[in-house]
């Protein structure tokens, strides 16, 4: 019987992208095990060694080769061999994957098998050890790590044990829970399996804080005739993060908070552009379990009655926003339990479009349930926070930037909106439903989002700047203007309750008002006395 040649090709993906390639092993002739341990370095390389298991489940067909794609920017000192120490060749090819307009680098790792091993039930195994850099990032004072996932109902039985130092923290984050786990004296092990890493992008986030350093750059251009007052918002105080101001060139008339607002105040006179530099460190928290998930409707405060109301785009009292609650929201039920449903209804009923963020039109939750499938981040919070809010829940909603490759590798980055939604018990709990197509479960959030204000559901454009209490449009200035730094340092510097003690009285400013509108008058009359004058003399001067 003539043996047939046929190369395997298994295809791994990784980073945030929210789908992973199948093996294709041409109507299962070979079975897979592929077994590794991921050893990671505080220099954010990781050794790798894996076992790769081959078995044929055919007595006509034979393996040639076996290629994989990691998540990696280099792969270094690979050495493949049999079981038997025979070398396998090992080529490596750079790769990238074009996901949502961003580009994304993979190592594709191509293995040559020199034996010919036929017969149903024949096989071999292949030790492959390397080194590997960009799967594991250190962000300030903290790891992550992004594991590759296989499809599954692949032919592919997939293991995965990351070695951790103890030095890098617990792990605050996790995709979901590994299969197993154990810890020595030095390092913590977390062992993802094939229901693990066929479910959903795996994501291991190592620490407890991070801080971030954000240099803004604001254009302020005045082209009006009339002097403006600018505001700008500079990113907030939460029980998520805190801010520090480092520095703020020119010197602002008014800085100061309001209510969880952190904000600046610049006069700009006609045809004046002033470029406002900000330099503030913000030291943010991950997410903490929520331990206790029995508080009901009835134990949320009553203070918080305001964050249950409707506005323009949150509408509460919509006919079709109001069954909706009815069916997801029972107050039998926890309000963990509630929010977690919503949660779900919104994932699995809006479809992220690209395209929207080119269509610069606020729909409105009711609106986004009359077209799911057309919707970008916004509309996710807006229809997670609608929906709370009609059920007595209390929910409000954040604008600001995520701690992404998208923020540093975009070319026009875009400001994100995600929500936080009121536990009993334990108090103001992140929810991003947009991430929830990528497999971000609710109640699980890492160090990723930056808060720059809360959403009132009435603006438009969710303003990082007004101008003279109207939003200000920058076009993309104001996302092209952002650049983050991860700081190995806790963040410091002044907070906005010390910052603002120096502060410019808001009224002297209006004052300058008076001052322009004082002077245009005295101008005027000046004017119109040499205008009268004139018009006598030529008179006298006529008679």
């Amino acid at each position: 019987m003539r043996t047939k040649i046929f190369t395997i090709v298994a295809l791994l993906f990784s980073l945030a992208i929210p789908f992973s390639a199948r093996a294709q092993t041409a109507e299962n002739k070979f079975s897979f095990s592929q077994n590794s341990t991921w050893q990671l370095a505080a220099d954010s390389s990781i050794a790798v060694s894996t076992d790769l298991e081959v078995t044929n489940l055919t007595d006509n067909y034979y393996a040639t080769a076996f290629s994989f794609w990691l998540p990696a920017d280099q792969i270094s000192n690979v050495a493949a061999t049999y079981d038997d120490g025979t070398a396998v060749e090992v080529k490596l090819n750079n790769d990238k994957k074009q996901v949502n307009g961003l580009s994304y680098n993979y190592k594709r790792v191509d293995l040559s098998f020199g034996k010919q091993i036929a017969g149903n039930g024949s096989g071999f195994t292949i030790r492959l050890n390397y080194q590997m850099a960009g799967a594991l990032k250190q962000k300030g004072q903290t790891y992550e790590l992004v594991l590759p996932n296989f499809s599954e109902g692949s032919n592919i039985s997939e293991s995965i044990t990351v070695k951790s130092p103890k030095t890098f923290g617990a792990a605050h984050f996790l995709t979901d829970d590994p299969s197993k786990s154990r810890s020595d004296s030095g390092f913590n092990y977390f062992t993802f399996s094939d229901q693990n890493l066929s479910r959903r992008q795996q994501i291991i986030d190592f620490g407890e804080t991070m801080s971030r350093r954000l240099d803004f750059n604001y254009p302020l251009e005045n082209r009006d005739i009339l002097p403006s007052f600018f505001k700008l918002y500079l990113p907030m105080d939460s029980g998520h993060q805190s801010v520090f101001v480092k520095s703020v060139d020119p010197k602002p008339y008014y800085m100061a908070k309001s209510g969880d607002s952190n904000f600046m105040y610049f006069f700009v006179m006609p045809g004046q552009t002033v470029n406002v530099k900000a330099d503030v460190e913000i030291l943010t928290t991950g997410e903490k379990l929520v331990a206790d998930q029995g508080g009901k409707i009835a134990d949320i405060p009553s203070e918080l009655s305001s964050y249950t109301s409707g506005a323009k785009y949150w509408e509460t009292t919509d006919p079709t926003i109001r069954a909706k609650a009815s069916d997801l929201i029972k107050p039998t039920d926890s309000v963990y339990t509630n929010a977690k449903r919503v949660y779900d209804f919104v994932v699995s009923t809006l479809a992220y479009d690209q395209a929207k963020i080119n269509d610069n039109v606020r729909v409105g939750a009711a609106g986004v349930l009359k077209n799911p499938s057309y919707v970008v981040c916004q509309e996710y919070a807006d229809l997670f926070v609608t929906l709370l809010r009609a059920g007595g829940i209390p929910a409000r909603e954040y604008y600001g930037l995520t701690d992404s490759d998208e923020l540093k590798t975009s070319e026009t980055n875009i400001l994100h909106a995600w929500a936080d939604v009121y536990i009993p018990k334990y108090g103001w709990l992140i929810a991003d439903p947009t991430w929830g197509e990528a497999g971000i479960q609710f109640g699980k959030m890492a160090f990723d989002h930056l808060a720059i204000d809360f959403d009132t559901g009435e603006d438009f454009s969710r303003p990082v700047a007004m101008r003279n209490h109207q939003a200000y449009d920058y076009g993309a200035l104001y996302v092209d203007s952002i650049k983050l730094t991860d700081t190995a340092i806790v963040a410091s510097g002044q907070s906005l309750q010390s910052a603002d003690a120096g502060k410019v009285n808001l009224y002297d400013n209006n004052r300058i008002y008076l001052l322009w509108a004082f002077g245009g008058l005295l101008a005027l009359i000046i004017v119109l006395t040499i205008i009268s004058k004139i018009r006598r003399r030529r008179l006298d001067d006529s008679s």
